[in-house]
């Protein structure tokens, strides 16, 4: 053992997954947020633990990588990159650092008083520090297998789908080269470019993200009829804001004078169905998933076109006249900011980045700052339309255990 070589190593730590996130807070969210004081701290999954050899080899941890990654929703064979940490130290997570002035606070409270209250203790809280996070400016994606569907993957790699939630990848092997090429400092000029360096004083914990709504408290905040029922009713609420968000998007859409739309929700399918008179508005919402595919050159999008376009819709008996047919249309593929779809002509995609900065400038004003029920719901799209999602529903996660701690302290 004492003659073991010593390794460089990317390790992949896969965040927030498995059912112990369903009583507790998952211990990585540390890994998303620089302490008070503004150091970096990273979580190991599954246990914090790190021995410093993998396979009888002893890691070269200083100059060793942790990238975490998250599993995209839908996806196969995928993973995301979050965030590489380098410049990495073990942290001994003894009795002295615990209780000294060393030791992580977020929001003013040790990290180790946060995970307190979780129902299944573990021992460790704190893996690594790390002296430079970079986070991707644009989603970076690996694929590690025959299932993926990313067209154009970041990081190809041999090794297949594995339910761990560590997974080592040892200097001198094919997968470590192809990670190289993508790992900040390292790769070349134009690919660097993709990275940002994370400024630890602008990801610290603070208040200013414990914005609770109703889907928060309801658990729907990803459920995409959820969020289709809400446009629906504010559209036949006040029609006016579609009016005017239509022409503020540059939609060449005729408006009646008297304008009153007839919405339908999930006609042969399509999500929402705006009947503006000569032009029917066809809208697909999509919040986590991606597109279903029907043929390998044909997505649900395509099928969409064809059915409006029809003069009879349905099969057999159950055939009846289109009452859209011969109208103009306008495809609408809508979408938040960490939901990144392409699509093609006629298609257009609107983020929900594009509804919220709308709506929230329309609550400050009558008659719709007195309805707090459309209040709330331009609150949710809030976190829809930031790019990191996962960390917007961590911060909040974590924001409000710190204050359930402090209140019972």
């Amino acid at each position: 053992m004492k003659n073991m070589p010593m390794k460089k190593a990317i390790i992949l730590n896969h965040m927030f997954t498995g059912d112990y996130l369903n009583d507790n807070i998952g211990h990585e969210i540390i890994n998303l947020f620089a302490d008070d004081n503004g150091d970096n701290y990273i979580y190991l999954c599954r246990d914090g633990k790190f021995s410093g050899k993998y396979d009888n080899v002893y890691i070269d941890i200083a100059n060793s990588y942790v990238i975490q990654v998250r599993r995209p929703a839908n996806q196969k064979d995928t993973l995301e990159i979050i965030s590489i940490a380098t410049g990495l130290e073990k942290i001994n997570e003894d009795d002295v650092f615990k209780n000294s002035s060393a030791c992580p606070m977020y929001g003013g409270l040790s990290v180790y008083d946060i995970f307190s209250g979780n129902k299944m203790q573990q021992d460790n809280c704190v893996t690594f520090k790390a002296e430079k996070i970079f986070i991707p400016k644009a989603p970076v994606y690996i694929k590690h297998g025959e299932k993926c569907n990313i067209v154009n993957p970041d990081v190809t790699i041999k090794k297949k789908p594995s339910q761990q939630l560590r997974e080592y990848i040892l200097e001198g092997s094919e997968d470590y080269q192809a990670f190289l090429k993508i790992i900040p400092q390292l790769c070349t000029n134009s690919q660097d470019a993709q990275w940002i360096l994370r400024d630890p004083n602008n990801n610290k914990v603070t208040s200013n993200a414990n914005v609770v709504t109703a889907v928060d408290i309801y658990g729907i905040q990803t459920r995409e009829l959820s969020y289709s029922n809400a446009i629906k009713y504010y559209i036949d609420e006040y029609p006016e804001l579609l009016k005017e968000f239509c022409k503020s998007k540059g939609c060449k859409i005729s408006f009646p004078e008297k304008f009153a739309p007839i919405v339908r929700r999930e006609w042969y399918n399509i999500d929402i169905l705006i009947d503006c008179g000569e032009t029917v508005i066809v809208v697909e919402n999509k919040v986590l998933s991606g597109l279903n595919g029907v043929k390998e050159d044909k997505t649900q999008l395509d099928v969409y076109e064809e059915t409006i376009s029809l003069e009879y819709v349905g099969k057999g008996d159950a055939k009846e006249k289109n009452p859209f047919y011969g109208k103009q249309y306008v495809f609408v593929l809508l979408t938040p900011n960490h939901n990144d779809i392409d699509v093609k002509e006629p298609w257009i995609r609107i983020s929900y980045k594009d509804l919220y900065e709308f709506l929230k400038e329309k609550v400050q004003l009558s008659p719709y700052k007195e309805d707090f029920l459309f209040c709330d719901f331009v609150a949710s799209l809030a976190d829809h339309a930031k790019e990191d999602y996962n960390k917007v529903l961590m911060h909040k996660k974590f924001l409000r255990s710190i204050e359930k701690r402090k209140k019972s302290m």
